[in-house]
């Protein structure tokens, strides 16, 4: 057993971060979620598929508890399936899978560890998602001793990722698969955002909370995430999102300078010409356009008061339905267009 291993195996609490840059730098906002998972009492090993120079390198591993440079294949979940290989067993009261899809914290990370881990379970997230089907978001996972001791998980996080796959599927296959199979166990889950703070609107709509919901997540849950994705490409076009500084800076002025340096590196997401939006529009499920995106947000400010919430589903399912008819008539004008 390396040197590493034996240290991390009596760890109080360890966690596996998988790590990626298209451009073979690491972020500033990066080595802050780090550093954070330190002061929550994570012994952190990063696993980095990155192509990183030496001085990068040695950035990171000023930050960690051991840095794992590997191939970059089977994303995440290959990463993490890596470490499992290489430092189980652990004696950790907790073993985290995280990565760096988000920008962190913008709040607590142990204020918020601390309120998740009060409720009684074997496996915690941060978000219940219905995107794709119920399953728990793999960018934060917290798991008991029961759980990253069984068979159960041990097998599945063996099994290699099919190369062939693209992220999608990736997504359907690991992260919806991994909830459901440890569903089966059966083991307990509990997410800080769970499907029984959605209004009637979204309880039945496969929507992904990060996206529409960002401002409730952090305002009202204490969220302390917000998602990469979102603010560099908007890839739902919510409007909301081009105001997070003024959301982040007030709870972590570090933190926003650090993801206005990364911002920078990518090219500003462009609303495109009228004719696109339109063909986006007509491609996307209706709970995404951005018309209906403040329903939504009523959705979940609405909870616990039905006749408000029952009149703006009302207006929702309005519109919706119209969309339908739209997208439908758009679809079979396409098919006619040679």
């Amino acid at each position: 057993m390396t040197t590493a291993a034996s240290d991390l195996r009596h760890a109080r609490r360890v966690c596996f971060f998988a790590h990626y840059d298209r451009f073979g730098e690491v972020a500033d906002h990066v080595l802050l979620y780090l550093d954070a998972l330190a002061e929550a009492g994570f012994s952190v090993v990063v696993l980095s598929s990155a192509t990183l120079d030496e001085a990068a390198q040695a950035r990171l591993r000023g930050h960690c508890h051991t840095l794992v440079m590997r191939a970059n294949e089977g994303l995440d979940f290959g990463g993490w399936g890596e470490a499992m290989r290489r430092f189980l067993p652990l004696e950790a009261e907790f073993l985290l899978l995280a990565n760096d899809s988000v920008y962190a914290p913008v709040t607590s990370l142990s204020a918020f560890i601390d309120r998740l881990t009060a409720v009684p379970a074997d496996v915690y997230g941060a978000i219940e998602s219905r995107e794709h089907a119920p399953h728990l978001q793999s960018w934060f996972l917290l798991l008991r001793p029961a759980v990253y001791t069984s068979a159960t998980f041990r097998d599945f996080m063996a099994a290699p990722v099919d190369p062939a796959l693209d992220k999608d599927a990736i997504i359907l296959a690991r992260e919806v698969g991994l909830t459901r199979t440890l569903d089966t166990a059966p083991f307990t889950r509990h997410a800080a955002y769970d499907l029984g703070f959605a209004g009637p609107i979204v309880r039945n709509r496969p929507i992904n909370p990060t996206h529409l919901i960002w401002r409730y997540l952090i305002e009202q849950q204490k969220m302390p995430f917000i998602k990469v994705d979102l603010l560099r490409f908007d890839p739902v076009r919510v409007g909301s999102a081009a105001r997070w500084r003024a959301i982040v800076e007030p709870r972590n002025p570090v933190l926003a300078e650090a993801i206005a340096r990364d911002l920078r590196r990518f090219p500003p997401a462009r609303a495109g010409s009228l004719r696109e939006r339109l063909v986006w529009s007509v491609d996307r499920y209706p709970t995404y356009w951005p018309e209906m995106q403040d329903f939504v947000v009523r959705d979940h400010r609405l909870t616990g008061r039905p006749i408000a919430a029952a009149v703006n589903k009302a207006g929702y399912l309005l519109i919706e339905t119209a969309g339908k008819v739209v997208r439908k008539s758009v679809r079979r004008l396409r098919r006619r267009t040679p």
